[in-house]
């Protein structure tokens, strides 16, 4: 997605990158003090899988408290049965 050179596109673009940051930042501090801190891994391999495991416990099992104390999935699904 492109935000153009025009004025107007800017002016929406701008708040948007800024939300995008500050979520982005927010989760990579969780992944930085939770997953990586004080850890060492004996292979990319033992990384990779280790990795994997955090991000699924992370969204299907850590409740968070902006979603209704819900797992982020389970948060999307209520989202998805309300729509449909």
């Amino acid at each position: 997605m492109n935000p153009g050179n025009d004025h107007w596109s800017m002016m929406w673009w701008k708040p948007y990158l800024k939300f995008s940051d500050a979520v982005a930042e927010a989760t990579l501090k969780i992944i930085k003090t939770e997953f990586v801190k004080k850890r060492v891994f004996s292979s990319l391999t033992e990384l990779e899988r280790e990795f994997q495991d955090y991000v699924n416990g992370f969204n299907h099992l850590r409740i968070h408290g902006t979603l209704n104390y819900q797992s982020s999935v389970r948060y999307k699904q209520s989202l998805l049965k309300k729509i449909v």
